[in-house]
């Protein structure tokens, strides 16, 4: 059977560990013997984001006729052309990363997780005793609707605004952005800035002699930055799509078994736990079929109730509309939850004892 995969380019992110996580599992089904005696082929397709070449990727899935498409990581100006051939073709987009209204509303799209884990750092800052919160974030998004939603998060979780600061990614010194970051009694930092600036704002903030808490959304900081930051990183709050990668759970270990074995070289992140995820998910789904294709994988991803996710999320129901709180035309957002987790000495835990799944919008409310 055939599947097929997007990839493209995303500002301050080296994404190739996608495909390499969606391989790595294909090969150990195809080393077990393959999908009920059936080996799994993976069609990579990149649409750099370029709309003409995305639409170029959709017309190859449906030519090649893939059962379905795990983990889509395009740009958003490549969902409407290529949304509109999946759509009318039936394939399935199991993983899919929506973030506009047209990915977000397809019936043939499944995200597996909530993509909006940066906006809601506020919330896990504010639950671990923040009382006001300032956002760094890149002046490269930067607008007057990222301000007021940045505002927005801040009093929904309790807290009280602080300053909502832009960096230039070409920035040198960071000094001056943390010293606005955290003046006027600011005791919470939400730092959504792209991965690559990231460590260099936490360090010039522990610089400035910043004892409060710091928070950032797991994708934004790679495992590597984490690393290099050292001491600096312990009692940083980060708010994850998925369990901790570290995590003892068996499918977790499934995950860094594979990229162990097969992906070596690429890093664990939640980019490639979630490609891992997506494979592994229409693996389980594609065993129970006695046909597969691209129709009874799509009806078989609709009909899913409290479809195990081995504790990577909770478990998955897509028989019931799930609603962007950032996005309200998004109706495909299954699984609101989100993880909590602070770090100390290179390990995480549970943010609240006991609890390591929140759902920030139900909390909210």
């Amino acid at each position: 059977m055939t599947l097929g995969t997007f990839d493209a380019p995303v500002i301050g992110w080296n994404v190739a560990n996608v495909p390499a996580a969606i391989e790595a599992r294909a090969k150990t089904i195809n080393a077990n013997g393959g999908i009920n005696g059936r080996k799994v082929e993976v069609i990579e397709c990149n649409s750099a984001a370029d709309p003409n070449k995305a639409a170029i990727c959709g017309r190859k899935a449906v030519s090649e006729k893939v059962a379905a498409i795990v983990r889509t990581n395009i740009a958003p100006t490549d969902e409407a052309g290529l949304y509109a051939i999946l759509n009318k073709a039936k394939i399935p987009v199991i993983g899919a990363n929506v973030s506009t209204s047209t990915g977000g509303s397809s019936p043939v799209a499944f995200p597996l997780a909530n993509e909006e884990a940066f906006a809601y750092v506020p919330n896990a800052l504010s639950a671990a005793g923040a009382k006001k919160i300032s956002v760094v974030g890149s002046a490269e998004t930067k607008s007057p609707e990222g301000t007021a939603g940045a505002i927005a998060a801040i009093k929904a979780a309790g807290a009280q605004p602080g300053q909502i600061v832009y960096v230039p990614g070409n920035t040198v010194d960071y000094t001056p952005y943390a010293a606005k970051a955290i003046a006027n009694g600011v005791d919470g930092v939400a730092v959504v800035a792209f991965p690559q600036t990231n460590p260099s704002i936490v360090r010039a903030l522990r610089a400035q002699g910043f004892k409060g808490k710091i928070g950032a959304a797991t994708l934004f900081m790679q495992d590597k930055s984490i690393k290099a930051l050292g001491d600096l990183a312990n009692g940083m709050i980060f708010v994850g799509q998925y369990a901790p990668i570290t995590a003892d759970l068996p499918a977790m270990k499934m995950f860094r078994q594979d990229i162990a074995k097969y992906a070596q070289k690429y890093p664990r992140d939640e980019f490639s736990l979630g490609a891992w995820l997506a494979m592994w998910t229409f693996e389980r789904v594609a065993e129970k079929l006695n046909t597969v294709d691209n129709k009874s994988v799509l009806k078989a991803m609709s009909d899913l109730t409290e479809f195990d996710q081995g504790g990577i999320t909770p478990p998955l129901t897509t028989t019931k509309p799930g609603k962007s709180v950032n996005n309200p035309k998004i109706t495909r957002a299954f699984n609101p939850f989100l993880t909590y987790s602070v770090l100390s000495d290179g390990k995480y835990s549970a943010l609240t004892k006991g609890k390591l799944f929140h759902d920030p919008v139900g909390e909210e409310k």
